[in-house]
């Protein structure tokens, strides 16, 4: 679980994360989510990645960078600052994505995960 730390309107043509990898094809609804690399939350969820929040999936925009991520909440009109978000994150997947064991992956985790 994850904390929204920001919500922010996005126009078309904005671009979100480092390099502006992500560039908004229309008007967004964006969330800022304390969750990253730092975290283990690896960057190869970057484009790829999603959090959830009562079975809805909230894809991940940009490049996930060490302390955040951006979200897309189109899909969560109701979610504000402050709420939280699950990581949609599969131990398998990630392997496959990442090139690493999912014991790795479990000892990169940081303590603000439940194992």
């Amino acid at each position: 679980m994850a904390s929204i730390m920001q919500v922010r309107e996005i126009a078309a043509g904005e671009g979100v994360g480092y390099n502006t990898l992500f560039i908004a094809p229309r008007p967004m609804r964006t969330g800022v989510v304390a969750l990253g690399y730092a975290d283990g939350y690896l960057r190869c969820w970057t484009g790829k990645g999603a959090m959830l929040h009562d079975g809805r999936n909230l894809p991940v925009l940009g490049r996930v960078s060490m302390d955040m991520v951006v979200i897309d909440l189109s899909a969560a009109p109701d979610l504000r600052e402050g709420d939280w978000v699950e990581a949609a994150y599969s131990l398998p997947e990630a392997s496959a994505a990442s090139g690493l064991s999912q014991y790795e992956l479990i000892t990169l985790l940081a303590d603000r995960f439940a194992r």
